[in-house]
């Protein structure tokens, strides 16, 4: 654990944490987000959209086994997740090398293979990032510090995504040269986070063996406890949503015809949504738990893909990706707060790998039924219909199995029906957006802004 002569040492740490968030930001919203775009202009199918989130999501968190095995021979977390970062960064390079090397039948199988060593890497290094964060944030501080953290570094991601998407269709006569300069910015920037990253200090971390257990272990007795059914529940969460999740870029740039900056407004939509209320749900889980945001969100996230179906202009993407970003902002931010509660120190860097290896196989099953269905059978005309609809039923049917068992680990305010808590939650949400947007002389409207933030 933290000790309290290095108080601050951890605040420096802590403010270095976010600067790294706020780069590798860059990489996100410039480079992660026009992955598919890039493998779609290079002329992938439906089964081989599937395929790129479908592998890597396999493949990398199985890789996370060789970081715990590191840990447990006394291997710092720093030197892994640095490490891991820097190799991540380096996978931009033979990426946007691609269409200039290798020819246009075997370019997508090129972009699914370092596309893939990319997510190893990124992951290799996460359940050691995620223990050494938990021993950095004050526990009943985390809502509050990863609500901001993330907000700001969902408005840079957000700015890069928009810059990202003018680049691609300034440059659409030299398409790939526009995509040369939007992934070359985010290899720079996963590289700045990965020199802040160095300059953080870690506490120091004993794994005891009696602490280790092996994953075939883990999973038999899942069900029989609360952070095991949490674990399920994510991880079918993750298959449902990878059933539809791949192919709405294949549907807003094929199907709908989308232009670039069009699919950058839609994404972006998602992002800002997801940035202005990520402090608000932080808060609401420090106060009244992080399982009760999850049931709250988790029916709007049903919903989400069925909404897709009818989806036929930009408006109305418009308004389906502000909805998903409003509920997914709460379900990302306290399922990620919920490991922290449950899990102890010294089993909170094996018990995030072996949730990622189950959410990981979750996902490719769901990309990959979700490719072959859409390619093979058809609803209303359109495959990518039938998927969405079997996206939303199965995101419902995961919310009956698990989410009413799961317990909240902190002791939190009690007594407010569900349906209250909702109503107040969104109500106050968009009335508090509304009225420091628009309410109000300049001055009055910068200072509620201000405060708002905080």
């Amino acid at each position: 654990m933290v000790i309290m002569e290095n108080s601050d040492k951890v605040k420096k740490s802590l403010d270095y944490s976010n600067k790294d968030a706020y780069a590798c930001s860059v990489m996100g919203g410039a480079g992660e987000t026009y992955v598919s775009p890039f493998a779609i202009q290079l002329g992938a199918n439906n089964t081989q959209v599937g395929l790129l989130t479908a592998v890597a999501n396999l493949v990398a968190p199985i890789f996370q086994l060789g970081a715990i095995k590191s840990l447990r021979h006394g291997v710092e977390r720093k030197k892994i997740v640095t490490k891991a970062v820097f190799l991540q960064a380096a996978m931009f390079l033979p990426l946007m090398l691609i269409p200039f090397i290798f020819k246009s039948n075997q370019a997508v199988s090129y972009v699914i293979l370092f596309f893939a060593l990319y997510v190893i890497f990124g992951g290799y290094g996460g359940p050691a990032w995620g223990s050494w964060m938990g021993d950095l944030v004050p526990s009943n501080e985390r809502g509050k510090y990863f609500g901001r953290r993330n907000k700001i570094a969902g408005f840079i991601a957000l700015m890069s995504t928009f810059v990202a998407g003018f680049v691609l269709d300034f440059f659409k006569s030299k398409i790939y040269l526009g995509f040369v300069i939007i992934f070359s910015v985010s290899m720079v920037g996963r590289y700045v986070s990965w020199y802040f990253l160095k300059k953080m200090y870690e506490p120091k971390l004993v794994i005891k063996e009696e602490n280790y257990f092996s994953l075939f272990k883990f999973v038999k007795k899942a069900n029989s406890n609360n952070f095991g059914r949490f674990v399920f529940y994510i991880a079918f969460l993750n298959f449902a949503v990878n059933i539809a999740g791949p192919f709405f870029a294949v549907y807003m740039l094929r199907d709908l015809g989308f232009s670039y900056t069009q699919f950058m407004i839609a994404t972006v939509t998602a992002s800002i949504t997801s940035l202005l209320s990520m402090t608000f749900w932080g808060k609401i889980g420090d106060k009244y738990g992080n399982v009760r945001v999850m049931k709250i969100t988790d029916w709007g996230i049903g919903f989400i893909p069925v909404f897709w179906i009818f989806a036929t202009n930009i408006y109305h993407v418009i308004i389906i990706q502000a909805f998903a970003g409003f509920v997914w902002a709460g379900m990302n931010l306290t399922h990620f707060n919920f490991i922290y509660d449950a899990v102890t120190q010294q089993k909170r860097a094996i018990c995030m790998s072996y949730l990622n290896i189950l959410r990981g196989i979750c996902v490719f099953v769901g990309a990959i039924l979700g490719g072959i269905v859409s390619s093979k059978y058809a609803l209303f005309g359109s495959g990518l219909f039938l998927i969405f609809l079997l996206s939303g039923f199965f995101r419902l049917l995961n919310s009956l199995i698990y989410l009413n068992s799961l317990k909240e680990v902190r002791v939190v305010e009690k007594g407010r029906p569900m349906l209250s808590l909702v109503m107040e939650s969104w109500r106050g949400f968009v009335g508090k957006a509304i009225h420091t947007i628009y309410i109000g002389s300049t001055s009055e409207r910068k200072k509620r802004w201000k405060k708002w933030k905080k």
